[in-house]
């Protein structure tokens, strides 16, 4: 019983990570690796924030840091992981990161960057940037993502195929860059 009155008292863990950067530029591959090690946990992606998020931004930075927190600290609650460092990888959460360092004042950033370029040929090989998916979903600035019934005339734009000239040599964009970067 001693033991276990022990382990209860410890304070929760205070230091989080939140891991930011564009859609497939590595946030998850490195979340992943920060997951790994001794006293770290991967939270991946939190599906209640990333779902709070749009009504986030309309918040003072304070309410957003109140909300953040119950968020963040519910889910490492329930997942058991109060006492781990979490790292915590919604790309959404760029939009909110100063609320959520201030949420959590012993916190880290991490911001991932990777060669737009690559992130681009990702995208595409990924099917992120088809017309079905651009049709599929649309951003509000009410309500976040909608659907619509048909393409907007922006979703034509994003439309790029292998039989597209506007495509990119992603084969050749993944070799040396110049200037040595």
């Amino acid at each position: 019983m001693r033991g276990t009155k022990a382990r209860l008292r410890r304070p929760q863990e205070e230091r989080l990570v939140f891991v930011v950067g564009s859609p497939r530029s590595g946030t998850s591959f490195t979340a992943g690796a920060i997951g790994e090690l001794a006293a770290f946990v991967d939270l991946g992606e939190v599906p209640l924030l990333k779902a709070a998020i749009p009504h986030l931004v309309d918040l003072s930075e304070q309410e957003q840091a109140q909300e953040i927190r119950h968020v963040v600290q519910r889910v490492r609650g329930l997942a058991l992981v109060r006492r781990l460092r979490g790292v915590e990888q919604t790309p959404e959460t760029a939009f909110v990161l100063p609320a959520a360092l201030q949420a959590f004042p012993a916190a880290t950033a991490v911001h991932v960057v990777r060669d737009g370029r690559d992130v681009v040929c990702s995208l595409l090989e990924r099917g992120w940037l088809s017309a079905r998916r651009s049709a599929e979903s649309s951003i509000s600035p009410s309500s976040g993502v909608t659907k619509s019934a048909a393409p907007s005339q922006s979703s034509r734009r994003l439309e790029m195929s292998p039989s597209t000239s506007a495509q990119p040599d992603c084969a050749a964009s993944r070799g040396p860059r110049p200037n040595g970067s």
